[in-house]
């Protein structure tokens, strides 16, 4: 996915939709929504970019790694974070742990081998050992295929089982543990309880009071159940959280686990990053699981600095700004290996060298070229430029932050600021196409994240037309509200549209005894939405051209018929 790509087309296709919702057939607000759209910071926010530095690997020089746990050997390198949460949950005294890394960190790996290790050690002992809870029946799905995948593929844990009980039981229920599905079958499971139990909340609770999946439970002991993990944690707050609070309670007391012995695991990318944090993250644990959270208990990863992963550059090529605007423009309408090599090769030039001619002539889609391209973008100035930018920002950088920076650049700091911005999108998204490869795999050479905002077009008020002179008017323009003081805001009315029609109006308040139509929005909205305005309520359009003078002179008040000083005639 080329997240350059898709964020054009999204705020393509947001700014359509807004201004084909709200276009006006009426003469006096044409060009509005336009012109609103064209202001910055109006309705969409950013691009804003992050490219995230590998983790930290714990691997020798010849590529091998130290096994955590040798009866049950890791199928991939281990990161560094990883590695510490192997620590506190396994060996003789595990310890509840809180997992806050990032998105491909490894977090179901981080938890999953401490509990097959378990299994594996209590192998033939019958009962549930461990209970994984997810917030979606796919998220389940999704690990259970890679839990199969251990089962299947390490010897030692021959014989261990494990079951998913989410949502409706499958047509073609599993009765036994397979290399891609664990056991789905509803009666296998409650004549021999699984070791591994996935689940969702919902669904728990009712194993824990329907009488038919009694018998899922009658196998464990008061200490058979050591671990319980919430995936997504993050997702149960408010009244959610206080259901699995309470729902976590009733297990144990329905399973009789003793006090200190339920070993407790929360995993999220969002569950918090600041250093103060670990404190506030202990405590909700605390009160979710009913369980003790050391001050050790948060888990955060560890990435390299862009020092350790930039190396001396060998390419220094600039590209021409015209020959990466028509690049950037020609992928607009290409698939995205097409895409890749089209931008591939206007920051390579081909010169003859074999990489470079592979590059040009290999094909995109191949993980070969997409390793060539991330070693290539390694070598280049360019792109270490960029990624050094993005980190140097306490959080994700906007595109904008990114093309200011470039601009500094000496060898290109008399370029148009466009140029800058474009030259970026360009190898950010070489950058989000490119692989790496690892000990065990091949990988996104960085993970790039795209954030856009997209702000709700409500509370919105537009100004009133002015006489300008020779027959002319001003143009209305359209606010959110609340980016406007309270004195600005009285010569401001809300407006309607019709989506019917497409006329567009002015809404305005009769007062009662005073010669103005302005109101609160908030009591405009009231009595025109719920009808309680009455004949009090009422819509100007605009009607004719003519100039009139307010002798009362109210200034920026809004005057029956007459609004404002010198300005167009409107009828109720």
């Amino acid at each position: 996915m080329n997240p350059i790509l898709l964020a054009r087309h999204v705020q393509e296709s947001l700014r359509e939709l807004v201004h084909t919702t709200f276009n006006t057939t009426s003469p006096a607000f044409d060009g509005m929504v336009d012109r609103f759209l064209d202001q910055p910071q109006n309705f969409l926010k950013g691009p804003w970019v992050s490219v995230d530095m590998p983790f930290r690997q714990s691997v020798h020089e010849d590529g091998r790694w130290d096994q955590p746990f040798p009866d049950v050997p890791l199928l991939f390198a281990p990161y560094q974070h990883q590695l510490t949460a192997f620590e506190r949950l396994g060996g003789q005294a595990p310890r509840s742990t809180l997992i806050a890394t990032g998105t491909g960190s490894g977090k179901t790996e981080s938890y999953l081998w401490p509990i097959l290790e378990y299994c594996r050690q209590n192998k033939g002992k019958p009962g549930i050992k461990a209970i994984l809870i997810y917030p979606m029946n796919a998220l389940a799905t999704d690990q259970a295929r890679r839990i199969a995948t251990a089962l299947t593929s390490i010897a030692s844990l021959e014989g261990i089982r494990a079951g998913i009980y989410a949502d409706a039981e499958p047509q073609d229920a599993a009765h036994e543990v397979t290399a891609d599905s664990i056991i789905s079958h509803r009666d296998t499971m409650r004549k021999s309880p699984p070791d591994i139990l996935l689940t969702n909340y919902k669904m728990l609770d009712y194993l824990l009071l329907r009488g038919r999946d009694r018998t899922l439970w009658e196998a464990n002991a008061p200490e058979t159940l050591r671990f319980l993990v919430v995936d997504e944690m993050h997702t149960f707050d408010g009244a959610q959280g206080a259901d699995l609070a309470l729902l976590i309670r009733r297990l144990k007391a329905r399973l009789q686990t003793p006090n200190d012995h339920l070993v407790c695991v929360g995993s999220s990318a969002t569950l918090g990053s600041a250093d103060g944090a670990a404190a506030d993250l202990g405590r909700y644990a605390e009160t979710i699981f009913g369980e003790n959270f050391d001050d050790a208990a948060v888990v955060r990863e560890t990435r390299k600095t862009p020092g350790e992963v930039l190396k001396e550059p060998e390419y220094f090529e600039w590209p021409e700004p015209d020959e990466f605007r028509a690049a950037l423009a020609d992928a607009e309408d290409l698939d995205q290996p097409a895409a890749a090599q089209r931008l591939a090769a206007c920051l390579f030039p081909d010169d003859g060298d074999p990489d470079l001619v592979e590059l040009h002539a290999g094909d995109p889609d191949d993980p070969t070229w997409r390793l060539l391209l991330g070693r290539l973008l390694l070598e280049h100035y360019v792109c270490h430029r960029i990624l050094r930018i993005i980190n140097k920002a306490s959080g994700p950088a906007s595109l904008d932050e990114i093309a200011n920076a470039l601009g500094q650049v000496k060898a290109i700091r008399l370029w148009k600021p466009e140029d800058h911005h474009t030259l970026a999108e360009l190898v950010i998204s070489l950058i989000a196409w490119a692989r790496t490869s690892s000990a065990d795999s091949l990988r996104p050479l960085f993970n790039v994240r795209l954030q856009l905002w997209i702000r709700e077009m409500a509370r919105m008020v537009a100004d009133l037309p002015r006489y300008v002179g020779d027959g002319r008017h001003s143009s209305i323009e359209l606010y959110h509200a609340a980016d406007l003081d309270t004195q600005i805001m009285r010569s401001m009315l809300p407006i309607v549209n019709c989506n019917r029609c497409g006329a567009a109006a002015h809404v305005g308040r009769q007062q009662r005894g005073v010669s103005t139509y302005w109101a609160r929005l908030e009591q405009i909205y009231e009595e025109f939405f719920n009808g309680r305005g009455g004949d009090q309520i009422r819509l100007f359009y605009h009607t004719s051209i003519d100039r009139k003078i307010n002798a009362a002179g109210s200034g920026g008040r809004i005057v029956k018929g007459l609004l404002d000083a010198e300005t167009l005639e409107f009828q109720p």
